[in-house]
């Protein structure tokens, strides 16, 4: 069912967007997603929540997985159907072919009353670089402890994620060539599916098509936690979000792993090295790396760190997408990869993504509880996503995101199709 929340809404999904939210203001709207509760506030009457979760959890909530509205995926805790969701990975189509997450979401979302199949709409609203983490081992130490270290090559990140086999010094730069530096780091992945770990794993199938491309060759294969080569030298649990997971590798001298650069930047990760201590009062470091994007040998356009020079946000601007021609029900969203990821470009760092919100295409078909002016709050909250995210790009560039344009035509694509009240 859907709660009746007075005249706001719920959503869950993506860990990250919420701090995207909460950075969005316009005139009329008081606050987006403040400290209290992540709400967002609209001229002071309605009010949306957003709780973080997963992308993997928004999308089974809407049925990706069976057919069938999975509630207890909900972020509100209460069972009770968000308004929208956040996600990583636009939902697989095509929606003509059974079992494909778009044909099982719209069986899911079917009219209760007619049986009139739903369609779903996935909405770009930024793009977000996922950091390489690492806590190096105790006693490792640095060249240099204000310089930020690097992966070394391409193949050295995507061949530790592939057989756990390589030192800590051949996968980073900046490290003395000291026993504690030749020992091998713990990899933690995510615990469920994750549209971060799509994106990682995505890049490394860049790097390495031979090993990653039977595990990213579909949207649910990129997102799933259990889709990896070696999967019994993967660490995932525990792992349930991504500051989770980058909470674990920061307690955890000898270990790496990835997540969102929001999410790391807030567990603590910097990148310039971060010194910490065991609780026997043991030094070790905490890096964010930079990667490499020129593929091998590389060019003068890497390696590239995750946080831009400037103002400390996402250093995903420069990254470009292959896109579908229009946002509208059912369009699938599930390919747009960066495509200039191993360019060798100055200045692109390469392992950014898209994020998105995914609404139904018939809102009212499962909303018993949706209000007039609950509608009048999606729609109004989209009609911001869409048309005025370029005039905010300083707030979400500073809460580690970048605008991803979408452009007049697909934001008059969707805005006619969508009810508004």
């Amino acid at each position: 069912m859907r709660g009746d929340h007075g005249l706001g809404l719920v959503a869950s999904g993506r860990c990250c967007q919420r701090s995207l939210h909460r950075s969005w203001e316009k005139t009329g709207w008081k606050e987006a997603f403040g400290k209290a509760g992540e709400e967002f506030e609209c001229e002071k009457t309605a009010k949306i929540t957003y709780t973080a979760t997963s992308s993997g959890k928004g999308l089974a909530e809407y049925g990706s997985e069976t057919g069938k509205l999975n509630l207890k995926e909900a972020g509100n805790g209460k069972e009770e159907e968000d308004s929208f969701i956040g996600t990583d990975v636009g939902p697989e189509g095509p929606s003509t072919t059974a079992g494909t997450q778009i044909a099982n979401m719209d069986e899911a979302g079917e009219n209760t009353t007619t049986k009139e199949k739903n369609s779903v709409v996935a909405i770009p609203i930024a793009k977000s670089a996922i950091s390489v983490i690492a806590s190096l081992p105790v006693g490792c130490t640095l060249e240099k402890e204000t310089e930020q270290p690097r992966v070394l090559t391409n193949d050295a990140l995507a061949d530790e994620w592939d057989q756990d086999a390589l030192k800590a010094t051949e996968v980073f730069s900046n490290l003395k060539k000291e026993a504690a530096c030749e020992k091998t780091l713990e990899l933690n992945a995510r615990e469920s599916a994750s549209g971060t770990t799509a994106g990682f794993k995505r890049y490394l199938n860049l790097i390495l098509t031979s090993i990653y491309g039977s595990f990213t060759n579909t949207a649910v294969k990129s997102e799933s936690a259990s889709e990896w080569p070696e999967l019994s030298n993967k660490k995932e649990t525990g792992n349930k979000t991504g500051g989770e997971l980058a909470e674990k590798v920061m307690k955890t001298p000898g270990s790496t792993g990835y997540a969102d650069l929001a999410d790391a930047i807030k567990t603590g990760f910097k990148t310039t090295p971060v010194s910490l201590e065991t609780a026997g009062k043991e030094k070790y470091w905490t890096i964010i790396a930079k990667v490499p994007n020129g593929g091998e040998p590389e060019t003068a356009g890497g390696p590239v760190s995750p946080e831009a020079s400037s103002g400390g946000g996402s250093n995903c601007e420069l990254a470009k997408f292959e896109t579908p021609s229009e946002i509208g029900p059912n369009v699938d969203w599930s390919k747009a990869v960066e495509t200039n990821a191993t360019a060798g470009e100055a200045g692109v760092y390469p392992i950014c993504t898209l994020t998105f919100d995914v609404v139904w295409g018939h809102p009212l078909f499962l909303a018993s509880h949706l209000t007039v002016a609950q509608l009048l709050t999606l729609y109004s909250y989209f009609e911001l996503v869409l048309k005025h995210l370029s005039a905010l790009a300083t707030s979400v560039h500073t809460n580690h995101f970048d605008v991803f344009e979408t452009g007049t035509a697909l934001e008059t694509e969707f805005l006619t199709i969508f009810p508004k009240p």
